[in-house]
């Protein structure tokens, strides 16, 4: 009986420090369409891809980044997709001889695990709630689009567009231009 009680305590304890640090500190606001795209762009500069600008994709109902390299003889696509909406059937369908690439946070699969990917936004958002993580809360994935052999993409570190710092660097940046 002692030891169903004690348990009892620390389980309450737990659950109350728990709460007092999450009230303490200051939540993370969801990472936003416009800010992530802003995060691709810088990314994909950084990174020698050059960005041409961005379209829609033929179905009408996706926009996409679009990048050149160097050695791909076909430009890179990048597509900010809700997690939540059931947008990569649409996306496949336009695939054109691209490899197509899903990345959300530090994962990266060769189709969309949306079961993958819903347990991975969930984690994440928790984490953040108890400020475990480097990353902001966000519902967007990126669906990369590649042409077959073209590796400029690959050495690109995507999940950094989710990171609580880089996208505070940009945002200052934006922040200093503006004042000029």
């Amino acid at each position: 009986m002692w030891v169903k009680t004690s348990i009892g305590y620390a389980l309450f304890a737990v659950i109350l420090a728990g709460s007092v640090l999450t009230s303490a500190r200051q939540a993370d606001l969801p990472a936003g369409a416009e800010e992530l795209t802003a995060a691709v762009i810088d990314l994909a500069r950084s990174n020698n891809l050059t960005f041409r600008g961005q379209i829609t994709l033929p179905n009408h109902l996706i926009d996409a980044l679009v990048f050149d390299a160097d050695d791909c003889n076909e430009p890179v696509t990048v597509a900010l997709l809700s997690v939540l909406r059931e947008q990569v059937p649409l996306l496949e369908a336009q695939n054109q001889g691209m490899v197509l690439r899903f990345i959300f946070y530090d994962r990266s699969w060769p189709t969309a695990d949306r079961v993958s990917m819903t347990w991975e936004r969930g984690k994440q958002k928790a984490l953040a709630v108890l400020g475990l993580t480097r990353y902001v809360p966000s519902e967007y994935m990126l669906a990369i689009g590649v042409p077959s052999g073209c590796k400029a993409a690959d050495s690109v570190a995507w999940d950094k567009i989710w990171e609580r710092r880089y996208l505070a660097s940009l945002a200052n940046d934006r922040a200093s231009r503006e004042i000029r």
